[in-house]
């Protein structure tokens, strides 16, 4: 568990970074295509300078002069320009595909990388007499009083975290903790970073340059009074102040034996199973999904399929199989709307008959754009992590409109356990995004109220 710390003092809250590879306008592109035709010159004539074709001003013949002298040197100045914005292109270009060749590159060396190095980083937790190894994703846990890890007692403890930090740039590097109890971090043998507070401080190290490449880190932390929490991040010449990111620690080898533990303690904690099965040092579960407002927007007939299979919704359902039978999954189904309060839903409203993009292609843009695929899945589409959100290829078959608009807008009101972020959305967004969700179904019912 962690929360976020106070913004550190004397540091900065962004960096500007100047590199603009922005695309040539189309009139340098018309440009180089005419430069070696020699079209694009300013042309000087009678008509561009009308009064030049007065006699009162001029005669013909200097007239005519004048417009030579001036169209061969517009003529010159304009291949000049053309030849320098060329070439801009061409830079631009290069830049652009070694840009573009690195990352590959890049993708490729991390792939490789998965499969020497695991992610995440090795955890040596310490407290009277009792020693717990797992591995952390990484260092951003705020324990407060609480034992760091259900196996050891609570009281004073020591953690060691031990990985290989990928430092993929050059440049004046520095680590920054937020912290409460004794600190020290280590980057190839070199304390990088150390400090000691009784209450949560920001601490920061000296800028190293650590160079590009896998660097061996190590964070020690001992607590030291009633409370303990601990932070890392780090900041550079190149970006601001941040979590070090998960994606650039990884362990040296796998250990099948500690994996096997965190992933069977990540499924005991995600499916809830300390809810009925208990034993010593086990933290209290995560709360189930509320049903408070279970008849409001939801399908019965979802409901009822629900509790009868939980899997036929969805394959990553956490839900227990309690071999119900149909006759048995309605009944409680019934019971559960018939106890139910109905929430207070908004409605979305209708598309201006002036739109140019339907709800629903619009919908479905904002689903592959806003971040909902960071938690959620969509068929093959997306991420289904452990404690991430449902699977909603099916979503349509579950709620209405009206409940999914309500839910992007005021969650808590539906669910006060929820972990849904709340995005900035226009109600227009909402009502686009809510539409297209409608549409995610394989079954043609609704959601609607029990049949009678």
């Amino acid at each position: 568990m962690s929360s976020a710390p106070p913004r550190p003092p004397l540091l900065p809250t962004h960096v500007e970074l100047l590199i603009h590879l922005q695309p040539p306008q189309p009139a340098n592109r018309q440009a180089c295509r005419e430069e070696k035709s020699g079209i694009g010159a300013n042309k000087f004539t009678s008509r561009t300078h009308p009064k030049l074709g007065q006699g009162g001003i001029v005669g013909a013949e200097v007239t005519a002069s004048l417009a030579a002298v001036y169209n061969e040197r517009s003529s010159i100045l304009a291949k000049m320009r053309t030849s320098r914005v060329c070439s801009e292109m061409r830079m631009r270009s290069m830049l652009r595909r070694f840009v573009i060749a690195s990352c590959l590159l890049t993708a490729t060396t991390a792939i490789a990388q998965d499969e020497d190095f695991p992610p995440g980083m090795h955890a040596r937790y310490a407290a009277a007499g009792e020693t717990v190894e797992r591995i952390d994703p990484g260092v951003q846990f705020v324990w407060g009083s609480d034992s760091p890890d259900p196996r050891i007692p609570q009281g004073e403890f020591t953690v060691e975290w031990t990985s290989q930090l990928l430092v993929r740039q050059e440049g004046k590097f520095r680590f920054h903790a937020y912290v409460q109890g004794d600190l020290s971090v280590s980057l190839d043998d070199r304390v990088v970073l150390k400090g000691s507070a009784n209450q949560p401080v920001w601490i920061s190290g000296n800028a190293i340059e650590p160079g590009f490449g896998e660097k061996a880190l190590a964070v020690r932390f001992r607590k030291k009074g009633d409370s303990a929490r601990v932070q890392l991040f780090w900041s550079s010449d190149a970006f601001p102040l941040e979590p070090i990111p998960a994606q650039l620690l990884f362990r040296d080898g796998d250990s099948p034996g500690i994996s096997a533990v965190e992933r069977g303690r990540e499924q005991f904690e995600a499916h809830r199973c300390a809810s009925c099965h208990q034993r010593d040092n086990l933290r209290a579960p995560l709360p189930a999904p509320s049903l408070a407002h279970i008849a409001g927007g939801t399908s019965f007939e979802w409901i009822a399929r629900q509790i009868a299979d939980p899997s036929s919704a969805s394959a990553h359902a956490r839900m227990p199989h309690f071999g119900f039978s149909d006759d048995e999954s309605r009944a409680i189904t019934a019971f559960l709307v018939s106890v139910a309060k109905q929430p207070s839903l908004q409605k979305p409203g209708k598309q201006a008959k002036k739109a140019t993009v339907p709800d629903d292609r619009a919908g479905q843009i904002l689903l592959r754009s806003t971040g909902c695929l960071a938690c959620h899945a969509v068929g093959e589409q997306g991420t289904q992590r452990t404690y991430g959100g449902h699977d909603l290829a099916r979503v349509g078959e579950k709620r209405s409109v009206d409940w999914l608009y309500t839910w992007l807008a005021k969650p808590e009101t539906l669910n006060p356990q929820h972990r849904m972020p709340l995005f900035k959305l226009s109600s227009t967004e909402r009502r686009q995004l809510a539409r297209h969700l409608t549409t995610l179904k394989t079954s043609d019912f609704k959601a609607g109220k029990p049949p009678r």
